[in-house]
């Protein structure tokens, strides 16, 4: 999961206005075609959704709630089982570009931004999941929290941001314990499995932009990984960790091999996987890595034809699995923990929900 777009224009990462672009005509329904794949089920229809868009989503460990980020200033939990609200946590700050579960379920962090005349040091809050009381406010960053992810055993939270900065915070006493400096804005964060390495995403629109992995205990880095032709906007860990993926400003998706040796980590590109027509914003592997999921710009607005902006795709090969008829651009996609649902967001108010079990390759 990564960082995509600002409503202000006053960040130097701006991919495109969610409100101002949209297509025309509007596409018809996914219902309007018996052929095109449809979601299971939509959370927050009937006006309980986020106007303006949803931009962030995760799942908890235990796969009961899923919480949304939206540009209506909230973050929202949903009782998957019901679809219902389960509580609204009222930011305040701005957009919420990222959410988080801990790894034990019991707190969730949001990032957002915050425009003039608001509370700037209510960009990374930590909340109680359980009761949606507010934890803490974690200060120190000068820019838009744009991505976050906890360390696999909770006790630390990555925190990537505008300011060139990815902090990592003590989750028990709420202090900063090291800042890993970028010569770019910074754009998403993601802990491999084991809790060892960090890996990075930075870059500006009309400049350059770099995956990165750092060793998470000492900070050491970064080691940048060379593909992509512009900002980097997402990145996702596979389960088991040998493979990395980031998704970019140049439409492409690359799949990285990761390995550890005595000098640090490296990387190597597998393969790039084309087929989105616009910007590569989320990204999410499926439980036992043998899918993954990306959600894009749609580049072609208005055009005949499908809008290929949430795609699934078979990680052993490379190929894709199917194109799902979104309706919108996709800013965030979260796989369940037990690989079965896939959760879609975009500037519809409402979560999408799709079997995933229909996209994946046959077994043999």
């Amino acid at each position: 999961m990564g960082y995509f777009v600002s409503r202000s224009g006053a960040v130097p990462v701006v991919v495109a206005c969610a409100v101002a672009f949209g297509p025309w005509p509007p596409a018809a329904p996914a219902q309007d075609r018996a052929d095109r794949p449809v979601p299971e089920r939509v959370f927050g229809e009937g006006g309980t959704g986020q106007p303006g868009g949803i931009i962030s989503l995760a799942f908890s460990p235990d796969g009961k709630t899923l919480a949304s980020g939206g540009y209506n200033r909230t973050v929202k939990l949903w009782d998957v089982a019901t679809g219902k609200e389960r509580a609204t946590l009222n930011v305040k700050s701005g957009y919420v570009y990222a959410v988080a579960f801990s790894p034990d379920g019991k707190t969730l962090a949001s990032g957002s931004n915050y425009n003039r005349g608001q509370d700037g040091e209510r960009k990374l809050l930590l909340w109680d999941a359980a009761t949606g009381r507010e934890l803490a406010a974690l200060k120190g960053h000068t820019g838009n929290v744009t991505s976050l992810a906890f360390s696999p055993d909770g006790k630390t939270l990555a925190s990537a941001s505008l300011d060139k900065t990815v902090r990592l915070w003590d989750v028990a006493t709420g202090k900063e314990r090291a800042a890993l400096k970028h010569v770019r804005p910074v754009t998403a964060v993601a802990y491999s499995p084991d809790g060892k390495l960090l890996a990075t995403a930075d870059g500006a629109t009309g400049g350059g932009g770099a995956v990165n992995l750092w060793d998470a205990a000492t900070g050491k880095g970064p080691v940048a990984l060379p593909g992509h032709k512009g900002a980097v906007f997402s990145v996702a860990w596979s389960p088991d960790g040998k493979t990395l993926a980031s998704g970019g400003g140049d439409r492409t998706i690359r799949l990285w091999d990761v390995a550890r040796g005595k000098d640090g980590p490296t990387g190597k590109e597998r393969t790039s996987l084309e087929g989105h027509p616009g910007e590569v914003f989320a990204l999410a592997f499926g439980a036992d890595g043998k899918t993954l999921a990306s959600g894009s710009q749609d580049r072609k607005l208005g055009m005949v034809g499908e809008r290929r902006i949430l795609i699934f795709w078979d990680v052993a090969t490379g190929k894709e699995l199917a194109a799902v008829h979104h309706g919108d651009e996709v800013f965030a996609v979260a796989f369940s923990p037990d690989g079965k649902t896939l959760a879609s967001g975009s500037n519809s108010a409402t979560v999408f929900l799709w079997n995933a079990a229909k996209y994946r390759r046959p077994e043999k």
